[in-house]
């Protein structure tokens, strides 16, 4: 069974409904999709006494999932910290938009050298 983690616990409304093509932009807009939601997956099995006595339980079934967020690991690697807490859609944003702004700040600096050795 998956439970599928979509909202908090206290709000309990929709997005407001006044108009279904409204609610699509803002949904857009927000980058609201069923893909960013956290998912649980959830399994178990019912087994008569007599046989679950026979499997008994070993250690190791539930561990601490790997590659847990740690203060440890974002320090180590703050990239990949910004990228998981950004997304990838918004972590290219800002890459573009640094990316395009340390290009201008050049352009212009180059210009401006130009200009006053000219």
């Amino acid at each position: 069974d998956d439970i599928v983690f979509d909202r908090w616990p206290e709000v309990t409304d929709d997005l407001p409904q006044f108009n279904g093509c409204c609610v699509r932009r803002v949904k857009r807009k927000m980058g609201l999709d069923k893909k960013m939601f956290a998912k649980m997956r959830i399994g178990f099995q019912v087994l008569p006494k007599d046989y679950a006595d026979t499997q008994p339980f070993t250690q190791g079934q539930f561990q601490q999932p790997k590659n847990r967020f740690t203060y440890r690991s974002a320090v180590e690697n703050p990239q990949a910290t910004a990228k998981m807490i950004l997304g990838p859609r918004r972590w290219r944003q800002l890459v573009l938009l640094v990316g395009s702004t340390i290009v201008l700040v050049t352009l212009l600096m180059i210009s401006a050298c130009v200009y006053y050795i000219l």
